[in-house]
Order: structure tokens, then C-alpha cells, then sequence
């Protein structure tokens, strides 16, 4: 993240406030004014919603329906992100700007007839992640489905309600991906056949399932004080939510890694290191992650040895959930993220996980680390339900989360849609004195934000931070302007509690004050974004805006714009008494949008509503060039 120099101006802070505005020894005054036609979400559309500049702004709207959203970066041979999600046959989007998406239909070819391949993958089939497999140029995709039972097996329970996991693949990324079929070697390659014991399992669709169910089943048995609680359904365990993982080793070699989640009775995260894509390295399987749990070492004493262990601070009493593992590697650190609850429930959630190997040991973060990533705030945000399920996509360098939420936040249930947020790096401490990276993430947000930087076709990006900044006015004792463009929303009132009072403030005033913007060399702006409080107690009404451009000639000159509201019609709920707020929608701003403008310095003004003592900013954006 940029360093921005802040300066406090002896002559602003001398200037009166009324003088701020426009007494004579102003620069802003001084200089030839001009009012500044502005749009600022004025006009709303059939459904209510303010219409904005696709070509500036992004807002999660419901563009993409289903649940489980995995992204796949294939911009380097198609020229598309691919999104896969659990819907139908495994319906799939691409984009080349991760925001206008267009279907290309089913991908996964499971559904012609009444044949087996329907028949293994009949009902539930959830959770596809696709990888390239550059060895085979070929691409794979693992999913879970539950199996129609086998009702010519008797004597066996054949494994109705048990979800397994397969493996499809194709030449495209948009399919048709065929089952690999593990006992046939023209399918899977002699080297990746499986042994398993016939005998054992005779079911139709044992050839299907990605582990050999017998080297799995044998796994489970010896490892019995670790997978505790895990049961079978016809000596087959639970295996969803795949995600296929690559880095590379000391020596430069690529090293590939699948994790999963055994989910029989009790999930937990799986790991294991893979010989290719089809194939696992047994002897490195491992568990990641369990409910409830810091680490896998304290529920392993407290099951084996009788030592109580601390529980997760934000995992519920009851939660039985670690599910939808992803992967993410920073400066030598492993980040395992994962959603804990009931995938139709508002409490749905991300967390994350430190290690320094991709197959641990992890350690849940605390709460004063991040720990809880992404969430609804336990209901503080009522406009986000059970946001979750997510995967990571890197666009012009900047990370970004992709998860599903609830469709009606008021009725959590399986219908789900996409959404996409902006994952930010914070240097924090481990606890040891030690720095830890940990992410954070600007979301889960429903207004306008400013377009995904780094896609094709954004001309306009966030250059707040390369500006100096002058105060006059009331700043709150111990707070700083320097919150004011740090890139860091301020979304949460109670998750990670400890985390965001520490590392994610919001720049307070007591009275009106001033904030000003110069900048080196004169640039082209294109509009200004003031993010309110989350406190919805603090909030401000609108801001005023004063610009110092250059025209052609190098003429100086002053665009102003007197009110940008906050659109607390869409972004607020407030008491028909007295007006005040009673809510607030996290992450929305007041914005302003005009005609490029070759600006030199800019000053926003912002008041105290009457009856307040202070309001908090959380943030400043000048979208520009």
C-alpha cells in the first residue's frame, strides 16, 4: 500500500471556518468560480435502484445466480475468467472484466439420459473448481454429487445421502467436461488406476469417486483418534468442496496440492499433495482444519489426552462447519480461508488460516488477527445474508474475493447469487511479536463502489492516496486525517472487534471541517466518493466539493459543487420524528460524477449535523488518471 505524506497547512488551520468556505484570503475564492454539473445516483431504475456509470462505478447487483462461485483465471490462453457455480449442470459465466458477465450454458456433461454417469451424479451436484492441467493441456474440474443409490448391492448399505467427489475433463474451458472413469486406463491413464477392492465395493459408481475408496477407507481407520466422528455410508466418506492448489518449491518447481472437506457427519478441511492432477500422494494426507478448533493439535489432545482446548471466539457453540477450503500464499505465509455455519443461514461466513506449509499445521486466526474474514457483522449488516463459499481472482493486482450471498437477507436459504469484493493486505502482529500479513476485505458491500481496477476498459482508478493532505477545521482528539485514504473501508461494528478498532479507524470531526487534496502535478478527475461511518450515530449528510483546475491555456479557475447528498433514501433507514439514522448501509458513500476536469488541488467540507457530536469518515476516493 502507498505511503501519502499528510501535512497540516499553518494557513488552513489559522483560516477561520467560514473563511475555509470563502473569505478573501481563499485561494478557492479568489480565483474565478464555476458551478459544477454533477450526477450523484439521482436516477433509479424499475426496481428502485440508483442508475450509475458502468464505466466508473461496480456494485454487486444480482448479476449471476447460484452458489459456490469459483473463478478461473484463463485470461492467458482465452482471454475470459471463467466462473463455475453449483447450479444445474454446473452452469458457467465469463467476463474479461470480472464485472459483465455472459452465460455459455452447462458445462459438465452428466445429464444425457438415465444412463450411470447421470446416475453417480443424480442429485446435489455442488461446488466445481476447474484447473489447467498444462502437463496434459487439458483442463480438469472436481465436484461432489450424491449417487442414486445401487439397489443391485445387498447386503451393504449403498451409501444413499453420501456425497462424493469426482473429477471431469475437457479440452475448453467451457466443456463439455466427461467423467473420468478411474478403473479404465484409456479414461484416466494407466498411471492413475485404481485398485480398490471390488468385493468391498461393488457399487456402480465406486469406478467414479476420485479416491480409491479403498486406500481412503484404510486412511480413515488408522487415523481413526483424528477423524473422530466420521462415520461411513456403505464404507464410502464424504468427500465436497474441492480445491486444487499449485506453488512452487524452494528450487523453482511447480508443486500441486487438492484440498476437500470429509463431511460424513462432522466437517473437517483435508490436504494432500498430488503426483498429477488425478493422482494424490498418500502419504502426505493430512487434516487442516476443524470445527471449532484453533488447530488441529488442540482437538487432537483434548479427544486424545483430555486437555480442554480454546474454542473458536467466533465459531458457535455448535458450529459443525469448516467447508469451502481455498488457498492463497503471501511472503512465505500459506493462508487457508474456509466458511464455517449453515450454508442457509445468515451467520454463514468466511475465516482465515495461517501456516507456513500449504499442509500446515494452521492455526485459525483470532479475532484481534482477523480472524472472522467476511460476514453480515452478526446481523449488524442487514442488506447481507450468509456470505460465503468464495474463491480468490487477481486482476491487474489487486486481489479480490468471489462468494455468494443470500438472494432475500431477510430469508436466508439455498438460493443464492454472486458478489465480489476488494481483499486489502494489513500488517498486523502474530502474538509472538512477530509481523503477519493478514487480509481484509473491503465488503460485503451493495452500493456503488468505484469499477474494479485493473480491468479492460477502466480508465478511472482511486489516486486519493498520491495526493498531500491539509486539515482545517475540528479534528476528534487522537484521530488523524491519514485514515481518510488508507484503503480500508470501515464495514464492521462487531466482527473482529479487536482487529478493526486497531487497524481500521475512521478519520473523526467535531465540528465543520476541511479537507484538502493537492497534488504534485495536475490531474485528469473524473469524480470524488466520501464514505460514511458504519456508526450510523456518526453519519454525515452530504459534503460540499471545490476543485483548482488548470484549462488549457494553464488558467487557473474553481468548480464547485455546494451538496452531494448521501442517498439515505437507499442507504439509510431513519426515525420519522426527527430524521435521525438508525441505520446505516456499511460501505456506501456519497459520490459526486462529472466531465474530466485537469484538477491541481481539491477540497471537500464536511459539517456536523446538528445534534451530533462528531461524524466519522471512513474513506476518501478521487477516481481519476
Amino acid at each position: 500500500m502507498k505511503k501519502t505524506k499528510f501535512v497540516i497547512s499553518a494557513v488552513l488551520a489559522l483560516c477561520c471556518v467560514a473563511g475555509a468556505a470563502g473569505c478573501s484570503s481563499d485561494e478557492y475564492a479568489s480565483l474565478p468560480r464555476y458551478e459544477l454539473p454533477n450526477y450523484h445516483g439521482e436516477t433509479v431504475d424499475e426496481f428502485g435502484d440508483s442508475v450509475y456509470n458502468q464505466e466508473v462505478f461496480y456494485r454487486n447487483d444480482y448479476k449471476v445466480s447460484g452458489a459456490d462461485p469459483f473463478v478461473l483465471d484463463d485470461t492467458a490462453r482465452s482471454g475470459y475468467y471463467y466462473l463455475y457455480r453449483t447450479e444445474n449442470s454446473m452452469d458457467a459465466a465469463r467476463s474479461k472484466d470480472l464485472m459483465n458477465w455472459e452465460p455459455v450454458g452447462g458445462t459438465l456433461n452428466i445429464r444425457e439420459g438415465y444412463n450411470e454417469i447421470s446416475r453417480a451424479t443424480w442429485t446435489s451436484v455442488w461446488a466445481p473448481e476447474v484447473v489447467y492441467d498444462e502437463e496434459n493441456e487439458r483442463y480438469i474440474m472436481y465436484f461432489s454429487a450424491s449417487p442414486d443409490p445401487d439397489t443391485s448391492v445387498t447386503g451393504k448399505y449403498e451409501g444413499d445421502g453420501i456425497y462424493l467427489m469426482y473429477a471431469a475433463v475437457s479440452d475448453s474451458p467451457e466443456g463439455p467436461f466427461n467423467m473420468v472413469d478411474f478403473t479404465d486406463p484409456e479414461s484416466v491413464g494407466e498411471e492413475n488406476v485404481h485398485t480398490y477392492n471390488r468385493e468391498d465395493y461393488p457399487h456402480y459408481y465406486a469406478k467414479y469417486a476420485f479416491f480409491d475408496p479403498t486406500i481412503y477407507g484404510t486412511w480413515h481407520e488408522e487415523n481413526a483418534d483424528i477423524v473422530t466422528s466420521l462415520t461411513t455410508r456403505g464404507g464410502y466418506y464424504g468427500t465436497i468442496d474441492p480445491h486444487p492448489f499449485v506453488t512452487t518449491d524452494e528450487d523453482g518447481n511447480e508443486v500441486k496440492y487438492l484440498l476437500w472437506v470429509d463431511n460424513t457427519s462432522s466437517n473437517r478441511v483435508m490436504g494432500v499433495e498430488m503426483e498429477n492432477w488425478l493422482k494424490p500422494k498418500w502419504d502426505t494426507l493430512t487434516v487442516l482444519a476443524v470445527p471449532r478448533y484453533y488447530t488441529v493439535e488442540d482437538f487432537i489432545n483434548e479427544v486424545r489426552n483430555g486437555v480442554a482446548a480454546e474454542y473458536v471466539s467466533y465459531e458457535s457453540a455448535n458450529n459443525g462447519v469448516n467447508e469451502g477450503p481455498e488457498m492463497v500464499e503471501r511472503n512465505g505465509k500459506y493462508y487457508l480461508t474456509l466458511s464455517i455455519e449453515a450454508y442457509d443461514q445468515a451467520p454463514y461466513s468466511v475465516i482465515q488460516l495461517v501456516a507456513d506449509s500449504p499442509l500446515g499445521p494452521f492455526r485459525k486466526l483470532t479475532e484481534a488477527e482477523n480472524g472472522h474474514l467476511l460476514s453480515n457483522d452478526s446481523g449488524n449488516n442487514e442488506e447481507v445474508s450468509g456470505p460465503g463459499h468464495h474463491s480468490f481472482v487477481t486482476m491487474g493486482g489487486k486481489l479480490y474475493i468471489v462468494y455468494h450471498r443470500h438472494n432475500n437477507p431477510a430469508a436466508p436459504s439455498a438460493a443464492r447469487n454472486m458478489a465480489i469484493d476488494e481483499v486489502v493486505w494489513v500488517t498486523t502482529g502474530d502474538g509472538n511479536g512477530n509481523e503477519l500479513d493478514v487480509m481484509y476485505v473491503n465488503g460485503p458491500t451493495v452500493s456503488e463502489q468505484p469499477a474494479l481496477e485493473g480491468a479492460p476498459g477502466v480508465e478511472y482508478t482511486n489516486i486519493a492516496d498520491e495526493a498531500e493532505v491539509s486539515v482545517s477545521g475540528s479534528l476528534a482528539d487522537g484521530s488523524s486525517s491519514s485514515f481518510l485514504n488508507d484503503g480500508l473501508l470501515s464495514i464492521y461494528r462487531n466482527a473482529s472487534y479487536g482487529f478493526v478498532s486497531e487497524y481500521v479507524k475512521e478519520t473523526e470531526i467535531t465540528g465543520t471541517t476541511s479537507f484538502e487534496f493537492s497534488f504534485e502535478t495536475a490531474r485528469t478527475v473524473r469524480a470524488v466518493m466520501v464514505y460514511n461511518s458504519k456508526m450510523f450515530e456518526n453519519a454525515f449528510r452530504s459534503f460540499k466539493l471545490e476543485m483548482i483546475c488548470e484549462d488549457e491555456n494553464g488558467v487557473d479557475y474553481v468548480r464547485y459543487i455546494d451538496e452531494v447528498p448521501f442517498d439515505s433514501e437507499r442507504y439509510a433507514r431513519m426515525l420519522e420524528l426527527d430524521g435521525s439514522f438508525i441505520y446505516i448501509t456499511p460501505g456506501s458513500a456519497a459520490y459526486a460524477e462529472f466531465y474530466e476536469h485537469t484538477v491541481k488541488k481539491l477540497r471537500i467540507t464536511i459539517d456536523v449535523p446538528e445534534g451530533q457530536e462528531l461524524v466519522g469518515i471512513s474513506e476518501i476516493r478521487i477516481l481519476g488518471k
